[in-house]
């Protein structure tokens, strides 16, 4: 095995990973095993903060008037289960397989389909498009630009478009730092390996999580980018691409936003 020491330096900003994260056997049934723990919120928010932000949305724009509920990034269905039981014609996109086929067997298989939402191809028009769980701010500004694009098109003229990003606030106390750890089993590997595990700061509120996992024959490299927003930020970039923010809140349950959230929950429409 030959280890490329140049990918042990801070990498460019939106550097790609070497590793099929969401359908490696092994991490995707870890990735699913998280969406569906209750007490914490390392991959869907816990049922009560769901409930809360499907009861939020009802309230606020009423399945008799905003019927068709587009889900991207369903994960295993939670959210568009929620929205169904609200009253919404709900559908969730997802691109991970084994997420699809757990969200298929539990909530109904056509309420679902696999789809990377970049390369978005559904045959109707919505009242409500969701990007929850701050999405959104894990792609890079170029993916950023073409999922809104197809956010737009398939969005009917009057309907909204909601999303979460992470504020600074999130990463406001951590430092850069590297750790190594050797480990039998992992989230990342079922096999004996050395973690490395980095975090970064970059200009105009980035930050990596990066995680390199060397075993005996192979090594791989996941990056999870975080660019953060304030709301000036969030606000100039969507209506780069063609959305006004109608509405804005701390986060999916519709706390009044502070200047300390570590979240921005926004309601757009197109402009």
């Amino acid at each position: 095995m030959k280890i490329d020491f140049a990918s042990f330096k801070k990498p460019k900003p939106y550097e790609t990973d070497s590793k099929s994260f969401w359908d490696d056997p092994h991490i995707s049934k870890h990735m699913l095993k998280a969406h569906l723990d209750d007490h914490h919120d390392a991959a869907s928010r816990r049922p009560h903060i769901m409930d809360a932000a499907c009861l939020f949305l009802k309230n606020t724009y009423p399945p008799k008037q905003y019927p068709r509920v587009l889900d991207l990034g369903c994960g295993p269905g939670l959210l568009t289960a929620r929205l169904l039981e609200k009253g919404y014609d709900a559908f969730g996109v997802d691109i991970s397989k084994r997420s699809i086929a757990y969200a298929k067997a539990q909530f109904g298989e056509r309420y679902f389909a696999r789809q990377d939402y970049l390369n978005l191809d559904v045959d109707q028009r919505y009242d409500i498009i969701v990007l929850m769980y701050c999405d959104y701010a894990v792609l890079s500004p170029n993916k950023r630009q073409r999922l809104l694009q197809n956010i737009s098109r398939v969005l009917k003229n009057d309907g909204v478009f909601v999303l979460d990003v992470f504020t600074p606030q999130r990463f406001k106390d951590r430092d850069e730092r590297k750790s190594w750890v050797m480990q039998d089993e992992s989230f990342f590997s079922p096999n004996p390996h050395l973690l490395l595990e980095s975090f970064y700061r970059y200009k105009q509120d980035l930050f990596l999580e990066q995680f390199i996992i060397i075993e005996a024959a192979r090594w791989d490299v996941i990056n999870n980018w975080h660019q953060t927003y304030t709301l000036k930020r969030i606000k100039d970039e969507l209506n780069q691409s063609g959305f006004r923010v109608l509405k804005y809140y701390a986060d999916v349950t519709g706390e009044a936003y502070h200047a300390h959230s570590e979240t921005l929950y926004l309601v757009t429409e197109k402009s």
